[in-house]
């Protein structure tokens, strides 16, 4: 995804410092991981879809990543 100083890629702790530092101390993968299954869902992407973009071989593993966001709780309240 990014290039790092002096190899083809930034070590995975490389990273990690950099979203610290740039996005805040709380941001790990595993949130931006979740923010992003979750946005994926809320605009339409089929779980079989999201299950190979994440690389699981089991879609009961991609479903822990699901969570209800702002937007599908409104929608689900406009339904009730």
């Amino acid at each position: 995804m990014f290039n790092g100083q002096n190899k083809l890629k930034y070590s995975a702790s490389s990273i990690q410092k950099l979203m610290k530092h740039y996005i805040g101390e709380s941001t790990s993968f595993h949130t931006l991981r979740h923010s992003f299954s979750t946005f994926a869902i809320d605009n339409g992407t089929p779980l079989p879809v999201l299950q190979k973009t994440l690389g699981h071989s089991s879609s009961k593993t991609t479903e822990l990543y699901l969570h209800l966001s702002n937007k599908s709780l409104n929608q689900l309240r406009t339904v009730i």
